[in-house]
């Protein structure tokens, strides 16, 4: 009888090959379709951030005969007493909201919710022409208000169109995901 004491026991450098190949295969298949959903994700947390805008929106009309807050104009510094008492939120400059100085602010419980309530998840900063100026580096919130709404004296439930201006990152995501 023959001695047949040869065992494979490790893998060819081409089964190897094959295998590495395969794997490389599959994760070229699989990253387009992690990109859509973390775009998903960041699209959802910036519909949600602009949702809980609009409650607070809606808890201050409630506070105040249903008027809206009052859009702040930039220029208007958070130094101002008017501004803290009347307007929204105070402006530092174009797209440096004021976490600290605003009507607001009291619906909000701490600075960091703030922060976190005013940037979107989608917005990487990127810089893109408004009405032919650059949007400042230092900006740190994603959403603008209509500056309309202060002439708005609807009830609550029709605030829907006249609170909220969506800024850019919220439409790039959503168009990204829909393609």
């Amino acid at each position: 009888m023959p001695n047949r004491t040869s065992h494979r026991s490790a893998f060819t450098l081409v089964e190897l090959l094959v295998v590495i190949g395969i794997i490389a295969v599959l994760i070229s298949i699989i990253m387009p379709s992690i990109g859509g959903i973390r775009r998903q994700s960041k699209a959802i947390g910036c519909q949600a951030n602009q949702k809980n805008l609009y409650a607070v929106c809606v808890q201050f009309a409630n506070d105040h005969k249903n008027f809206l807050p009052t859009p702040t104009i930039c220029g208007e510094s958070p130094a101002d007493p008017t501004v803290g008492s009347t307007c929204m939120f105070a402006l530092e400059k174009n797209g440096v909201a004021n976490f600290e100085v605003g009507q607001i602010w009291k619906y909000i419980p701490t600075i960091d919710s703030r922060r976190d309530m005013m940037w979107c998840p989608a917005d990487d900063k990127e810089y893109q022409l408004n009405a032919g100026v650059k949007p400042d580096p230092d900006r740190n919130m994603s959403y603008s208000i209509n500056a309309n709404a202060a002439a708005v004296t609807a009830r609550a439930h029709d605030m829907n169109q006249a609170i909220l201006n969506i800024a850019s990152p919220l439409r790039r995501s959503v168009q990204q995901s829909t393609r």
